[in-house]
């Protein structure tokens, strides 16, 4: 993605193990750490989504039906974010927390934030 711009992603969640009242957390680091908050110096931004998010609570997929949410990144989430080259590759992950049941989490992917060559606001 490219570093100012705005993003909407739609990550599914299988229906049988979905339950009202989770939540959805979506974060993207500069390196791993040990920060259970993602609140530290290595968080570049971060997006946490509740039922409120869900766009589609049954949207098929090959016969399967899941519980669709739209996860906006806004602009300004990576608009400061200092960059040495014109790319950098960082670390994204989701993850869905049920209160008193352990948390489920997709595998970590990279994220390729891209510097913007125009870097007009209007």
């Amino acid at each position: 993605m490219v570093r100012g711009d705005y993003k909407e992603d739609f990550p599914c969640i299988a229906a049988d193990g979905w339950q009202a009242g989770g939540k959805l957390f979506f974060v993207v680091k500069s390196q791993l750490d040990n920060d259970a908050s993602d609140d530290g110096s290595n968080t570049v931004f971060k997006v946490d989504m509740s039922d409120s998010d869900i766009v589609d609570p049954a949207y098929v997929i090959d016969g399967k039906t899941y519980v669709r949410y739209r996860c906006i990144i806004t602009s300004d989430m990576t608009q400061t974010y200092a960059m040495a080259g014109k790319k950098e590759k960082l670390i994204a992950e989701y993850q869905f927390v049920l209160p008193g049941v352990k948390p489920v989490t997709w595998p970590q992917f990279p994220l390729i934030l891209y510097k913007d060559a125009n870097r007009r606001r209007t």
